[in-house]
């Protein structure tokens, strides 16, 4: 893959550019973070915790 050193408007103008779905929030009450990965139900702050 190369490099293309876009600005960040171009970049996200690029037709190779595909948006990603939020994997969704962490599952600890109080946390406000995202999941790691859609199979994770926790963020890095608290992966140890299930």
């Amino acid at each position: 893959m190369e490099c293309l050193k876009l600005l960040m408007e171009d970049f996200l103008g690029h037709p190779a550019v595909i948006p990603r779905e939020s994997p969704g929030s962490c599952e600890v009450e109080v946390c406000y973070r995202l999941h790691d990965y859609e199979t994770s139900r926790y963020g890095k702050a608290h992966s140890l915790c299930g």
